[in-house]
């Protein structure tokens, strides 16, 4: 069974063949599901939604899409010279996400309320 090394913030693990290309399928169907959803989201909100609606769609999407992307380049790309620095905006991506849930969910409670 073949081993591929890979870092992770400085600490070497040992991945093997099955395991890595487990994670690059899940990552790939995740970022091909996101863009669908995307996709989705914005054929419906180009119709139907505000102009705060659409905006605030837009950053969640944008938070959605650098998240998956992001953790995909993380997590199989092996190249480890770079590796710390996608981890950094890994885990900024998913911050990113996080401001992007709250801005859709707090933009549609101030529609509602109005």
């Amino acid at each position: 069974m073949a081993i591929v090394k890979a870092q992770s913030a400085g600490n070497p693990q040992d991945h093997d063949r099955a395991e890595f290309t487990a994670d690059a399928l899940i990552h790939v169907v995740g970022c091909c599901l996101g863009l669908a959803g995307a996709a989705a989201l914005l054929s419906v909100a180009f119709n139907s939604a505000t102009q705060a609606e659409f905006v605030s769609l837009m950053v969640y999407l944008f938070g959605l899409l650098s998240m998956l992307g992001l953790s995909a380049a993380y997590n199989v790309l092996p190249c480890i010279n770079v590796r710390w620095v996608l981890r950094c905006l890994d885990h900024s991506a998913i911050y990113l996400m996080i401001a992007g849930t709250y801005t859709a969910v707090l933009a549609q409670m101030n529609s509602n309320a109005a």
